[in-house]
């Protein structure tokens, strides 16, 4: 102590810093105190800081867990994001195959009325294929009719032509016979 009186007595500066050696070991003992008693509370408390390191500890090989269990997470979002462009394609080309299947029923349609319409038509044919085969026998039957007609008409022409004839002799006849019965009765 009394070297310490003495240096506080004569203080001496050191080069370029403005502090005394006494400021300096009076810090030094400042510091000294301040440790001890750090260690001082460290060996006092040394079980709860072992416990709370031991809590730190296991914090942080929660948090390793923790990073694992995110790096998994991760990896599944990345899939489900991948999924959803998926699904979200699918649903696009399942969007563009409802229309095209809609303008093929449209299609479908059409075609269906253009056969119902010449279906009609096709019946429509065979009933008038029906009204012409009947036309045509009827038709048949008239020439017959006609041929037989034309043949009774010339057949009658020519019996005409007979009974004119006969007519005409029985008229020469009756004028032979008059002038006959005139020359008889004379």
């Amino acid at each position: 102590m009394a070297d310490e009186r003495d240096q506080d007595a004569h203080p001496t500066t050191s080069e370029g810093t403005g502090h005394t050696l006494a400021d300096t070991v009076a810090d030094a003992r400042r510091e000294r105190k301040v440790l001890s008693d750090l260690v001082n509370y460290l060996e006092r408390n040394k079980e709860e800081i072992d416990r709370r390191a031991s809590l730190f500890k296991d914090i942080g090989e929660r948090i390793e867990s923790l990073d694992t269990v995110s790096g998994a997470l991760k990896g599944r979002l990345d899939e489900t994001r991948a999924a959803e462009q998926e699904i979200t394609e699918t649903s696009r080309k399942a969007a563009e195959l409802a229309e095209e299947v809609d303008r093929r029923k449209k299609d479908l349609d059409a075609v269906n009325r253009l056969v119902e319409h010449i279906n009609s038509k096709i019946k429509g044919l065979s009933l008038q294929r029906v009204i012409v085969e009947r036309a045509n026998e009827e038709a048949g039957k008239l020439n017959v009719l006609f041929w037989d007609m034309e043949s009774r008409i010339k057949r009658l022409t020519e019996e005409n032509k007979l009974v004119r004839k006969a007519e005409k002799n029985l008229v020469r006849l009756e004028s032979m016979l008059e002038r006959i019965a005139d020359r008889m009765g004379a």
